[in-house]
């Protein structure tokens, strides 16, 4: 996926707008995610059944599961549309790069900005799968699904997202980052830096063999 956020000068920019903590150090990473569609059939405690299909992310490091939502649309380059054609609608009508910043194109990365996968492709999607079901039964409530079976789909692509990294020194001199996201521009917490710092361990683990 292409970064909107494109520079160090704009991620520290996009970050200290946010934070009044002082950046030192700034590094663009890449997490594999595979991209695939899901049906999904679901029966309700009142015998209503319904089918659905969606898109999704789910991240190679630790099963991190994104939903997208409905209506984002995908700009492609050339090159990409013929393997992304089963996937996501490639046309660009309507494509807006402030509301919908996933543009995929096809270009060389520096292996050393891409963090190595931790998980196979069935292994991920499982794991995705089983925290959107219980997600979706923690939000509705326990009374309101009976059933919901999550599907994937074939023809699943690897694709990889960026993110900026932004190092700082802490009031005690310790060293920590923070993840800025470098499409949406969001400031990261939780199960993104989580997958980060595995990516990172186990990169560093394969540098040291």
């Amino acid at each position: 996926m292409v970064p909107t956020v494109v520079n160090s000068d704009d991620a520290v920019r996009e970050f200290t707008g946010r934070s009044i903590k002082i950046p030192y150090s700034v590094e663009l990473v890449y997490l594999p995610f595979l991209l695939f569609k899901y049906r999904i059939n679901i029966l309700s405690f009142f015998g209503r059944e319904k089918t659905d299909e969606g898109l999704f992310l789910v991240d190679m490091l630790q099963g991190m599961p994104v939903n997208i939502k409905r209506d984002t649309k995908f700009k492609i380059s050339p090159a990409l549309q013929e393997g992304f054609s089963l996937l996501v609608n490639v046309s660009m009508a309507g494509y807006d790069v402030k509301k919908n910043p996933l543009a995929m194109e096809e270009c060389e990365i520096e292996e050393e900005k891409i963090l190595p996968a931790v998980l196979g492709e069935d292994e991920a999607v499982k794991k995705g799968i089983g925290l959107m079901r219980y997600d979706m039964m923690r939000l509705a409530g326990s009374f309101r699904y009976r059933k919901i079976n999550i599907l994937p789909q074939p023809c699943g692509r690897m694709v990889y997202y960026p993110y900026w990294l932004i190092y700082y020194h802490t009031g005690h001199g310790a060293v920590k980052f923070a993840v800025l996201d470098a499409l949406n521009k969001r400031i990261e917490g939780g199960e993104v830096i989580k997958s980060v710092k595995i990516g990172l361990e186990k990169s560093t683990e394969q540098q040291k063999r």
